[in-house]
């Protein structure tokens, strides 16, 4: 560098001499984040398995809960678009 702050694209002035653009995947990587998609995945299986566990019946009962096949056109239960 030659002393002066580098400009961006718009002349944003940075503090660092870093790219414009970075994509997510590299930041996930280079922090060593674990993508969303995955932590929701993980932490559902989680939830599910302490609700296994449960002393209340009812909550038992929830996790084995499989819906009725009601066709392509209607929606199925919220719970079930995690798995």
């Amino acid at each position: 560098m030659n002393g002066r702050s580098p400009r961006g694209r718009h002349g944003d002035v940075y503090s660092v001499d870093a790219p414009w653009f970075v994509r997510n995947r590299q930041i996930y990587r280079d922090l060593e984040w674990e993508p969303l998609r995955d932590l929701l995945k993980r932490k559902a299986a989680t939830t599910f398995e302490k609700a296994k566990n449960h002393p209340f019946e009812e909550l038992r009962n929830a996790v084995d809960y499989s819906p009725e096949d009601f066709g392509p056109r209607k929606k199925r239960p919220r719970h079930q678009m995690a798995q």
